[in-house]
């Protein structure tokens, strides 16, 4: 309070700076307390809540996929990688061997990964594939051309709404928030400058 008192003595609060700061902060406490009051007053309904976990639980229960690659620069050095595991060389070695990625010193190990998780051309590779088996062509990525194997899949299990039932919560209130912005908006007449 003290130096809030001598600010205004000696003009600072007077600044152009230090008066926006002022107002910008004004109207973030503002529009907090807005925001909380709207979604007490438009709670998240149970309903709400059952649909976006609905929605999201294909994407919860994705399958896994347990690969490993070699990424090389070129078609060609793709191509040769090919060639050597259908002569029957052991793909780690190989990864060892060639891969230009951070993955190479470890066999090329990607570990688990979602179709979401990884990148798109990857995982539809992976996914078209048999445990066991390697790209027989190489999938082109931005990061260079990628030889995989595919070691494993698993089915994973999605969680229970009850363990998610906060971060869903969040996202039907983001939701009423971005709606009633929204319609606030459209009855709203905004002028920009004089």
């Amino acid at each position: 309070e003290l130096l809030s008192q001598q600010a205004d003595k000696e003009g600072v609060t007077a600044s152009r700076t230090v008066a926006a700061q002022i107002e910008l902060q004004r109207l973030q406490l503002v529009g907090r307390a807005m925001a909380t009051s709207y979604l007490q007053k438009n709670p998240a309904t149970e309903a709400e809540i059952q649909k976006v976990y609905e929605d999201n639980l294909p994407r919860l229960s994705a399958p896994e996929y347990k690969a490993r690659h070699i990424l090389v620069d070129t078609k060609e050095e793709a191509d040769g990688v090919i060639a050597q595991l259908r002569a029957g060389k052991d793909f780690a070695a190989l990864a060892k061997e060639h891969a230009s990625g951070k993955t190479g010193p470890n066999g090329g190990d990607l570990g688990w990964f979602t179709a979401e998780g990884m990148v798109p051309e990857v995982a539809t590779a992976v996914a078209s594939m048999k445990v066991g088996s390697y790209s027989a062509e190489p999938v082109q990525t931005q990061y260079g051309y990628h030889v995989l194997i595919l070691d494993d899949t698993r089915k994973s299990t999605a969680p229970t709404l009850e363990s998610i039932r906060k971060d869903l919560t969040s996202a039907v209130e983001r939701q009423h928030l971005e709606d009633y912005v929204k319609s606030l908006r459209a009855g709203a007449k905004i002028s920009l400058g004089p």
